[in-house]
Order: C-alpha cells, then sequence, then structure tokens
C-alpha cells in the first residue's frame, strides 16, 4: 500500500497544501483506493510549492517519479492520486469539479483567515457568497473581521480605510539610520 505524503512546511503551507490535503484525501476516497494520506515535513521543493512524494511499501529509495510539485489544480492532485492508486479519479461526474473547487478555496480561506491576511480570505468570497447563500454569513464575519462592518461599496470611491481591523497594530516610521552611503 502506497502513502501520499503532502508537504505542510512553511511555503507549501502559504500556498494552499492544506486545500491539497484535503483534496487529495478526497480524490483517493472517490477512487476506493487504498493508499494514507498524511501531512509531512518539508520534501525540500520549497520553490515548487504545494509539494507531494508518494512512498510505496517496501521501496528502498524515493522514486524521483513520485514527487510531485506545485499541486496548484484540481487535475495535479488527481495525478497524484492516480500514480499512487492506479486508478484516475473521475473529475467530470455529479460536481466533483466544483465540490472539491470549492473545498480547495475553504481550505485556503481558513489559511489565510489563520494568518490574519484579510484579502486572501475575502479573494473571491464575494462572487461565491452569491451564488451560494450558506456563504453569506462568512463573508459578513470576514468584512467586520477586515475592518468593514457595513460591507464594501462596489465602487469604494471615498471609503475610508478601516478603523479597526482584526490582528493588526497600526506603526509610524519615527527615524531611518543610513547604513551605507
Amino acid at each position: 500500500m502506497a502513502e501520499i505524503h503532502v508537504c505542510h512546511a512553511g511555503t507549501c503551507r502559504a500556498r494552499g497544501a492544506e486545500a491539497v490535503l484535503a483534496e487529495i484525501e478526497e480524490l483517493v476516497s472517490e477512487v476506493g483506493g487504498r493508499c494514507n494520506v498524511r501531512q509531512s515535513g518539508c520534501l525540500g521543493y520549497c520553490n515548487e510549492a504545494p509539494n507531494a512524494i508518494i512512498l510505496e511499501r517496501g521501496a528502498r529509495r524515493l522514486d524521483p517519479n513520485n514527487v510531485f510539485t506545485r499541486i496548484r489544480t484540481l487535475d495535479a492532485s488527481a495525478k497524484v492520486v492516480e500514480r499512487a492508486t492506479g486508478k484516475r479519479p473521475p473529475l467530470e461526474g455529479a460536481g466533483t469539479s466544483e465540490r472539491l473547487a470549492s473545498l480547495r478555496a475553504a481550505r485556503a480561506r481558513q489559511h489565510a483567515i489563520s494568518v490574519s491576511k484579510w484579502n486572501a480570505a475575502l479573494h473571491g468570497l464575494a462572487e461565491q457568497a452569491a451564488v451560494k447563500p450558506a456563504l453569506r454569513s462568512e463573508l459578513s464575519t470576514l468584512l467586520r473581521k477586515a475592518g468593514f462592518p457595513e460591507g464594501v461599496r462596489a465602487d469604494r470611491a471615498g471609503q475610508a480605510m478601516p478603523s479597526a481591523i482584526a490582528n493588526y497594530s497600526q506603526w509610524s516610521l519615527e527615524s531611518v539610520t543610513p547604513v551605507t552611503r
């Protein structure tokens, strides 16, 4: 039985490793594959994040064909699952693509919220909330945390910067000391 390890170190985590892990778990269950999916530490491919490797039972060395980098799409996640299980996950049927895209967006949003990156957390959420009313309360909560309790006007012209942003402290530059000329 193969194991899929998804890197959760700094760069991979910042570039969506949580979403990749959830997506791969879902795809493995779709194909009914016997494969464990888990988090791992750094795999050493930080410039090409997010990454995953497949460890095959009994293998003494890592096969370079089992290293997957830049897993940024559903198709890339499906290739990892296909290599590990030998079965191509169905991406076309019964809203699979939409469901997994929604899952990926939710995981990316959760990570952005956890590090107080409000712009990233809000990215695309208004459009999603227009289609899925269940997301409206999450949008409202995020806008409040980002300092816009009344929401954001479509034109934004003349709208003042928020007076309070969750987990943000204002700072000012008092002096600069040149170190070279």
